[in-house]
C-alpha cells in the first residue's frame, strides 16, 4: 500500500500522516482533543424596583485555530483517478474543513423594568 499525501489546509498540519506510514486514501482526519476556552462574567444590581445588569463574555481566549467539522469529497470514482489527483501536488477533491472563529467578545448592559 502506498503512503497517501495530506489533503489538509496550510493552516492545519495535524491531518498529515507521518512520513512512511501506511494510510488509506479515505481515512478520517483527527480533530483536536480540547476545544477553545471561554470566560463569562456578570453582575446585577437592584436599583429601587429595577435591575441593572452588566455581563461580559470572552470566547476562544487563547485564539486557537481549530477544525470544527468538514466533509470528504468523493467525486473521483476510480482509485487511479484519485491517486492521479493526489500526485498532482494540489488535489482538487480532498477533504474540506470548517474552522472556528478567532477570539470574540461581547459586553451587555441591561435595565429590566
Amino acid at each position: 500500500m502506498k503512503t497517501w499525501p495530506c489533503f489538509g489546509t496550510p493552516r492545519d498540519s495535524t491531518c498529515c500522516p507521518a512520513p512512511g506510514s501506511q494510510t488509506r486514501p479515505h481515512s478520517q482526519g483527527p480533530l483536536l482533543t480540547s476545544g477553545p476556552r471561554s470566560l463569562s462574567l456578570g453582575k446585577s444590581w437592584l436599583k429601587g424596583r429595577h435591575y441593572v445588569s452588566l455581563f461580559a463574555g470572552f470566547n476562544n481566549l487563547f485564539d486557537l485555530i481549530s477544525r470544527t467539522g468538514g466533509y470528504q469529497q468523493g467525486r473521483l470514482a476510480t482509485f487511479s483517478g484519485l491517486s492521479e489527483d493526489a500526485r498532482s501536488g494540489h488535489p482538487s477533491f480532498g477533504p474540506r474543513y470548517w474552522f472556528g472563529t478567532g477570539r470574540t467578545y461581547f459586553l451587555n448592559i441591561s435595565w429590566s423594568f
